[in-house]
């Protein structure tokens, strides 16, 4: 990832920090932009793997409604979801 690196550790701290973010965390933006790629880098960072027990990842690219953006969660948990 180039040209990300200050607010990567912004990110990372932000997470590490006395006061850290909420367990959810949303990145917005248009298409292409690099979202993905930016919280990918921020969950395989080596500090945040040593910190949390676990770290998931659940795209929201293709939900349409929050029964979708349930069953994606759901799906990444591995928990069973009823609509």
């Amino acid at each position: 990832m180039l040209g990300r690196d200050e607010e990567l550790e912004k990110m990372v701290s932000t997470f590490l920090g006395d006061r850290p973010l909420p367990a959810r965390v949303a990145l917005f933006g248009d298409p292409g932009i690099g979202k993905t790629t930016f919280a990918l880098a921020v969950l395989h960072d080596e500090r945040i793997k040593k910190h949390y027990e676990a770290r998931y990842y659940v795209s929201c690219a293709s939900c349409c409604s929050l029964n979708t953006v349930l069953g994606e969660m759901a799906n990444v948990l591995q928990v069973p979801f009823a609509q």
